[in-house]
């Protein structure tokens, strides 16, 4: 990829400027999505505050704070930039990455303690999937699908979560995790907060 900085992006009538940008041909996204333009990345996201509503599909961001005493802090750690909290299954903490381009719920590492336990306890079914990454491409892989009763992350109890088991170097929590809830990202103080609503 190539690294540029682009003066002016704009997001309906806001404007973020100087603006660090990777560049490549991403071109199965672009056979798939109509007038598709890239993919809003950190660069830009951490310029402002971003309330997610899931359940709605609609995205609000503001230099303002979007949240109120309704929302539920997570415990944020970051290494590299990326947004590290902790789930709970079967009462036992785990240290998982936030990564919300992920499509599904949570994903476990392959060959771990954690997914050995899981196949062991829960029904899982061999899934075949298009895996899309940047830089990779499309890629068919067999996964392994079921669902766990209870997930906590935090404090905060998430029922019937599907489990995607496959090669992956992280546990990770992806968008699919948050389908009930509106998700705070607050980048004036480096929290992330949480709201069940449904």
């Amino acid at each position: 990829m190539g690294l540029d900085k682009v003066k002016s992006i704009k997001i309906g009538n806001t404007e973020f400027v100087n603006t660090y940008a990777l560049n490549q041909d991403l071109k199965e996204l672009k056979e798939k999505i109509p007038d598709f333009g890239g993919i809003i990345g950190q660069s830009v996201i951490q310029k402002a505050n971003w309330l997610i509503d899931y359940p709605n599909k609609k995205i609000e961001f503001s230099s303002n704070n979007l949240s109120d005493k309704s929302f539920t802090n997570i415990e944020i750690e970051r290494k590299d930039g990326s947004p590290f909290t902790f789930i709970t299954i079967n009462d036992r903490k785990y240290k998982a990455i936030i990564d919300l381009g992920a499509s599904s719920a949570l994903s476990i590492t392959k060959n771990s303690n954690l997914a050995e336990d899981l196949l062991k306890m829960h029904q899982f079914e061999n899934i075949e999937k298009d895996n899309y990454t940047i830089g990779g491409g499309v890629q068919k892989t067999t996964q392994k699908v079921g669902k766990v009763p209870v997930v906590k992350l935090n404090t905060i109890e998430n029922e019937n979560v599907e489990i995607t088991i496959k090669n992956t170097s992280n546990i990770r929590i992806g968008s699919a995790f948050f389908k009930d809830f509106l998700v705070y990202i607050d980048n004036t103080s480096g929290n992330y907060k949480i709201k069940k609503v449904n």
